[in-house]
């Protein structure tokens, strides 16, 4: 009989040690071999692998009579059926984490055990930051592409690595925490782009950023965060990169809402690229290269600072060396530019925004134009609830603004006229305001005429003024209301068609581009029916004899012995182109030399009668505004007179009042060498005595001593039936 150890000798195969029956004997023998089924004892041996980006490659030495290999991954199967190869790819892995591997072979069926196992890291193709130290504390465990080497980020703090030279940047893959902030700093200090960490991944984030020079993981939360691996893929830049600030020059510009720039050419360039607010492509101005070296961008907002850089372009690229400029677009001057406040304060009417006011609440900044203008927009820089009001010239408020914050060149609109005062003040009981700019846009209208003087006549009014500087025309105004049908040109208007007796009060305004002048001085005038025949002497002369010449309808009186001037001149006028001089030496004493004129009137009638004076000079001599009365028949009944005494009857009356007995004329006495500033108004008012039929009116120069001399001027003499 055989023994069991016969048996298990004669089925050993190749170094496996095979069962191949079931040995069922009792003590006294052994009865028939009855197969089962086989199992494999030893696995496979001497498994090995390398890992590269996102796979990990795995062998080993070839199990005899295996009919296929289950690979284990930490533990769990990863392939779905038997692999007959003695080779392995496994491309689900994730770059930075840390893989353990084992394999067993199949041999008739059964699993044998699992061969020595192996760890592999996959990581990415390194990239700009692989092995690199961070800025402050030299840790290398961020850029080792092992997601297990993690670093701890205080809240607040932030781990920052420098490429030396910059970098244009193509992809980055941050893992850690999601709330971690992965930012991206150009050459020139700006932040270029920001992101957030993530879960592993074999996945870059597209990036397309240029002169990188340094990537921050940033922990802008109240908690500690996780930081595991990160890196960027690019191409790094030439190392000669620097930011120079000078060679890029901004032009003074009248234009405004525009800033241009000149620079000097480069050596080897052969264009130009200018970037605004950053070095990154989306902050380039210029969409085709600048062949040239002026450039001007109008794609600015005033009061805003932008900073530009010109990269010169050269036969390999664009080249790193950049021309840094900073300058602030500003309006074009209004209004209000470099006007003071009633306090002032003048920096936010300076055109520079950089300086500011402070307005506390329940108070304001006034502001007071030079002159006059008609405002069509404002420009008010601040929080909505600054309010920006305008007062007339006649104090009333014509518009009110609201500020905003800067967002275009544009003024907001208004339509404001005669605008004299502008007041800034806070809307919010609570709230101060700070304020960046105030202007007004419009124009200054021009000056009012001034010296609006005035002689009613009979049914009419005539007008004349003072010319206004850059006058194109004037408009007239009755009781407010323009009455000239086109523009008048000159310096005179005559208005006809009135009502005897009744008041009326003119004003006059300038005309010109830029607007119309406030009202000028207000005059009233009455007209009424003048009884007397050229009385402003525009009529004509009786002769043209130099020394005789009184104007048409007057009559002359010289006292015997005097020598005399009579003269219708040109210079001085009180209204229109002429006036009468009178004038004369060697006055005996009590005399006179006068013009007059008669007219009809009639008995106990109201009258009035006036003129405009312009005493030049007296000696021993004054000068009256005389009536005389007569009957139907020519007989003298008595005299008015009004004698020029100056602007006041003196405390101490310097002249005598000489009786008027009916039959002789009253007048009175003047003090010598008085004379006047300009043309002054002597009127009077009386009523005629009983049998009254006609009255004349003089203007007199009358002597109060023998030789007796004087020159005066008359002009818009009136008798008036009241």
């Amino acid at each position: 009989m055989t023994n069991r150890k016969q048996i298990r000798s004669k089925i050993k195969l190749s170094g496996v040690t095979l069962l191949s029956a079931l040995l069922l004997a009792s003590t006294t023998s052994v009865g028939p071999l009855i197969p089962t089924t086989a199992y494999a004892v030893d696995g496979p041996v001497t498994l090995s692998g390398t890992a590269d980006d996102a796979q990990a490659a795995l062998t080993w030495a070839a199990v005899a009579g295996a009919t296929g290999y289950d690979v284990y991954r930490n533990g769990a199967k990863i392939t779905d059926t038997p692999i007959t190869d003695n080779t392995y790819l496994d491309t689900t892995v994730i770059n930075g984490n840390t893989y353990t591997y084992t394999v067993s072979a199949i041999l008739g069926g059964v699993s044998s055990p699992q061969s020595n196992e192996i760890s592999l890291l996959p990581k990415s193709k390194p990239g700009l930051l692989r092995g690199l130290a961070s800025d402050y504390n030299g840790v290398t465990n961020l850029t080792d592409g092992d997601n297990a080497t993690v670093l701890s980020i205080p809240p607040g703090e932030s781990e920052i690595f420098t490429l030396a030279p910059g970098a244009k940047i193509t992809g980055l893959k941050a893992v850690g925490d999601p709330s971690l902030e992965i930012e991206l700093v150009d050459e020139v200090g700006l932040l270029a782009g920001y992101y957030n960490a993530s879960s592993p991944t074999n996945d870059f984030i597209d990036v397309n950023k240029q002169h990188i020079i340094q990537v921050r993981a940033v922990n802008f939360t109240d908690r500690t965060l996780i930081m595991q691996d990160f890196d960027v893929i690019g191409v790094q830049e030439s190392p000669d990169f620097k930011i120079q600030t000078t060679g890029l020059e901004s032009i003074p510009d009248d234009s405004h809402s525009q800033i241009s720039f000149k620079w000097e050419p480069f050596d080897g360039a052969i264009g130009y690229n200018l970037y605004k607010e950053g070095a990154q492509l989306e902050n380039k101005i210029n969409p085709e290269p600048l062949t040239g070296t002026t450039f001007t961008d109008t794609d600015v907002i005033n009061g805003q600072w932008y900073t530009y850089y010109l990269a010169p372009i050269t036969a390999s690229g664009e080249d790193a060396m950049f021309y840094y400029s900073a300058v602030c677009s500003t309006p074009p001057p209004g209004l209000l530019r470099g006007i003071a406040s009633t306090t002032g304060e003048t920096r936010i009417t300076d055109g520079n925004y950089d300086e500011n006011i402070m307005i506390p609440f329940q108070s304001g900044q006034t502001y007071i134009l030079p002159a006059p203008a008609k405002v069509t927009g404002v420009y008010a820089d601040g929080p909505d609830y600054m309010q920006v009001q305008l007062y007339d010239t006649a104090g009333n408020l014509v518009a009110t603004i609201g500020a905003s914050e800067p967002t275009n060149n544009d003024p907001i609109p208004v339509d404001a006229q005669n605008v004299a005062k502008v007041v800034l003040k806070t809307t919010n009981p609570n709230y101060s305001g700070i304020m960046l700019e105030l202007d007004l846009v419009g124009t200054y209208l021009p000056n009012a005429p001034v010296d609006l003087i005035g002689k009613a006549g009979d049914a009419q009014a005539t007008l004349t003024w003072t010319a206004s500087n850059g006058a194109e025309s004037y408009n007239v105004y009755r009781d407010g209301v323009k009455i000239n049908t086109k523009p008048v040109t000159e310096t005179s208007y005559s208005d006809a068609g009135l009502t005897n007796g009744k008041s009326y009060t003119y004003s006059v305004t300038t005309v010109n581009a830029d607007g119309e002048s406030p009202a000028s001085n207000t005059i009233t005038l009455t007209p009424v029916l003048n009884l007397l025949l050229n009385p402003g002497f525009e009529d004509g002369m009786v002769t043209t004899t130099n020394g005789t010449q009184v104007g048409k309808n007057w009559t002359s009186y010289a006292a015997t012995g005097s020598t005399p001037n009579f003269t219708v001149v040109t210079s001085p006028v009180s209204t229109g182109t002429y006036a009468q001089k009178i004038s004369g030496t060697n006055i005996p004493k009590s005399n006179a030399l006068d013009i007059y004129q008669s007219v009809a009137a009639h008995a106990n009638t109201s009258y009035s009668v006036s003129g405009m004076y312009y005493i030049e000079s007296l000696n021993n001599a004054f000068v009256q505004l005389y009536v005389d009365f007569y009957d139907k028949d020519g007989r003298f009944i008595k005299s008015n007179s009004l004698p020029y005494y100056g602007f006041a009857a003196p405390a101490t009356p310097s002249y005598m009042m000489m009786a008027d007995n009916g039959t002789a004329p009253g007048y009175l006495l003047m003090a010598n060498n008085l004379t006047t500033k300009g043309y002054v108004l002597l009127k009077n008012s009386f009523t005629t005595p009983a049998n009254t039929a006609s009255l004349r009116m003089y203007a007199v120069l009358r002597s109060s001593a023998d030789g007796a001399s004087g020159t005066f001027y008359v002009d818009d003499l009136s008798v008036v039936q009241n």
